[in-house]
């Protein structure tokens, strides 16, 4: 009895983690990118390195890396910092001291990578504010850039803190598939904070906080979620990836997403002082349940600005200044609240063909035409019979003769409401 339970509990010892103890270096005058790389290399695939102080297991260090750190050619290799994100200023972390323009942390041509609980910061506080500094914190990118073998795939990168430490105008905080070939798939990128910039002014933030940097139709299956991303340039550039972008928080930057493929999806997002909410192209954009607060698109431009076939749904703009969607070709908006109709239409008619279900008012729109003039009404006010005995139904139309859109009302005739 007693062998059967001893051979139990070894059963249920856990595998320790590889602690990497680094000095606790405050002033962060010590380069110890030497110790961080040997604890990494040192460590074998399918298991996790365990950063803390020396001094005191269980807390973070503050640690100076004047090298690149490199996690390639591996496999299910976790690094887990102590504690977790945060933004405040002579936090622990990593902070870059080398040269301007490189790259922090490269994690290419490895397989189901994970990184957990840290924060990088593009410079050393001394240099707060300038425009120098690490260019990008962490760059994923295909495997011959780094000769591996090994196919880049399946990161995640989660609560983690990434910071700027000034105004570099070239800043990414992850950058992915720069090259623009194959694979770097799967990525996840979760719960963390993401600062480009550190001015609040919305007209001068710069850099780039989740950027699929290649021409590549290959970046799939990535997933952005539950993020705070503010002061930047443009939050997430996807480019030609696909991700799946939704539950983050957008504050203070020029534009939340740009995206050039599709089909994408962009929900249940919150947007505080952005520009532009979105900018790019597609055959397909679908844009679901976001609230999206005093956005300030640049003159003749919307909040949403897209070339291409929008379904918007569902999503609140509130404190709108200017026109809320522009410049496609098919609009489709089912249940979206403007705080100003008129400002709706207004952009509605620069696509080529649009419908409208909208929240709080009791019309459906359907039009189709070109940009230039000329656009057609679906349907026009049948006056041989000018009130719709069904109640509740209200319909849009073009009187053709009175050259005036109307609406129907419940036993009444048509009542005119635009010249």
């Amino acid at each position: 009895m007693n062998k059967v339970l001893l051979t139990l509990s070894l059963i249920g010892v856990p595998l320790a983690a590889q602690t990497c103890a680094l000095v606790d270096n405050p002033a962060l005058t010590i380069d110890q990118s030497a110790a961080l790389q040997s604890c990494i290399d040192s460590a074998p695939d399918y298991s996790t390195v365990s950063i803390s102080m020396a001094q005191f297991q269980g807390r973070m260090p503050h640690v100076r890396l004047d090298r690149t750190i490199r996690v390639n050619g591996r496999y299910n290799l976790a690094i887990e910092c102590s504690g977790g994100h945060t933004m405040s200023a002579g936090a622990p972390g990593f902070y870059w001291g080398g040269l301007d323009g490189a790259t922090v942390l490269n994690t290419s041509g490895s397989s189901a990578v994970r990184i957990e609980h840290c924060n990088f910061f593009s410079g050393l506080p001394v240099n707060a504010g300038g425009t120098g500094g690490a260019n990008i914190l962490i760059d994923v990118d295909i495997s011959s850039t780094v000769s591996s073998n090994v196919t880049t795939t399946d990161h995640t990168y989660n609560d983690l803190g990434l910071s700027a430490n000034g105004m570099n105008p070239n800043f990414t905080a992850i950058r992915f598939s720069a090259s623009g070939d194959a694979n770097v798939e799967a990525m996840r990128v979760t719960n963390s904070r993401i600062q480009c910039s550190t001015t609040t002014d919305g007209n001068a933030v710069v850099g780039y906080g989740i950027y699929i940097a290649g021409y590549t139709f290959d970046a799939l299956r990535h997933r952005y979620g539950d993020n705070k991303i503010q002061y930047c340039d443009q939050a997430i550039r996807a480019l030609y990836g696909l991700p799946d972008i939704g539950n983050n928080h957008f504050q203070t930057n020029k534009v939340c997403v740009q995206a050039l493929a599709s089909p994408i999806r962009i929900h249940d997002n919150d947007s505080e002082n952005c520009g532009q909410f979105f900018i790019g192209e597609g055959n397909t954009v679908i844009i679901e349940s976001n609230r999206i607060a005093a956005c300030r698109p640049p003159a003749g431009k919307g909040c949403i600005d897209l070339h291409g076939s929008l379904i918007s749904r569902g999503n609140s703009f509130d404190s709108l200044i200017g026109l809320p969607m522009t410049n496609g070709v098919n609009l489709l908006s089912e249940g979206d609240s403007y705080p100003d109709y008129n400002q709706f239409l207004a952009g509605a008619q620069t696509f080529y063909q649009f419908e409208a279900k909208l929240l709080g008012v009791p019309t459906g729109i359907s039009v189709m035409g070109g940009n230039q003039g000329g656009n057609a009404i679906v349907f026009s006010c049948n006056h041989g019979n000018n009130q719709l005995k069904a109640p509740g139904v209200f319909v849009l139309c073009a009187d053709g003769y009175l050259n005036q859109l109307q609406v129907s009302q419940d036993g009444k005739p048509f009542k005119s409401f635009m010249p």
